[in-house]
């Protein structure tokens, strides 16, 4: 796993910054600029640390892996126990036999799961949710192929946070990340972390999964511009709405409007047992 590093905040302070329901409003607009506006004059958040929970609760002893793609192995105690016909091996005693069909040998194919990114929202809409998420995560950076990264209006990898650690300490772990709480500006997000982490993180096989309700204030033309790069360099994306199984939820704000071009699917992950289904959805 490389270093933490913190990303610089996006050059264009005006487009990030706090959230607000200007999400519903024309690309423009002037309540857009003046919400812009107010939130880059705002102070980055800092964590709540009361009130997370410092105990892992009963629901999430019941955690899978992710369901990451499967990527060909050479390491064989990593075997998903699959097979497939060994034609060398086969053909070779056709021909001592002098006929086909029989006998048929097979050999071990193995597998293993590719890389899982997981985008994290951790902005002040997206507070509410923070006890509900820190089990699940926690769990999942369990598997050395996940990587966790928080962000905002900027960008911080925080695997480390969650690894090697019991999770009384998790939330003082995150205590010093100073994105929590603050605005987000999810296409400056998504840039800055393909400039930083893409390189390593990114393959054929990653998974990437956008956690977050889709307020923001960012260009929703720089989010596209975003998430089609980001599609093209993954084998899949998807996006996890804590509101989604509310009845009559439709994907309204301006941010998801534009996601639902890019990603493979939309999941809902709103309370433990969206987050216990997930890996079987994402399948």
């Amino acid at each position: 796993m490389t270093a933490e590093r913190d990303s610089p905040p996006p050059k264009d302070a005006s487009r990030t910054g706090a959230r607000s329901e200007v999400d519903d409003q024309d690309e423009g607009s002037d309540v857009s600029d003046r919400v812009g506006r107010r939130a880059s004059q705002s102070r980055i958040g800092h964590p709540e640390v009361k009130g997370w929970p410092h105990a892992l609760p009963s629901w999430a002893h019941s955690i899978r892996s992710p369901a990451g793609t499967l990527r060909r192995s050479r390491i064989p105690v990593l075997a998903e126990g699959s097979h497939t016909l060994d034609w060398s091996k086969t053909l070779r005693a056709w021909a001592r036999h002098g006929e086909s069909g029989w006998p048929v040998y097979w050999r071990p194919y193995f597998r293993r799961p590719g890389r899982t990114v997981v985008l994290w929202d951790v902005s002040g809409s997206m507070s509410h949710y923070v006890p509900l998420y820190l089990p699940w995560l926690y769990q999942w950076a369990k598997t050395p192929e996940v990587g966790i990264f928080a962000f905002g209006t900027r960008v911080v990898d925080v695997t480390a946070r969650f690894q090697h650690r019991p999770f009384a300490d998790v939330a003082e772990a995150l205590s010093s990340v100073d994105v929590f709480g603050a605005g987000t500006a999810i296409g400056d997000a998504i840039g800055i972390w393909q400039h930083t982490w893409g390189q390593r993180w990114l393959s054929s096989s990653t998974s990437v999964l956008i956690v977050s309700d889709g307020w923001d204030v960012g260009a929703p033309d720089l989010l596209a511009t975003s998430l089609s790069a980001l599609r093209s360099r993954a084998r899949r994306m998807a996006w996890i709405h804590p509101l989604m199984a509310t009845p009559g939820f439709e994907p309204k704000t301006r941010a998801l409007k534009v996601a639902v071009r890019f990603i493979d699917l939309m999941v809902p992950g709103g309370t433990p047992n969206a987050l216990l289904e997930l890996p079987l959805r994402l399948r």
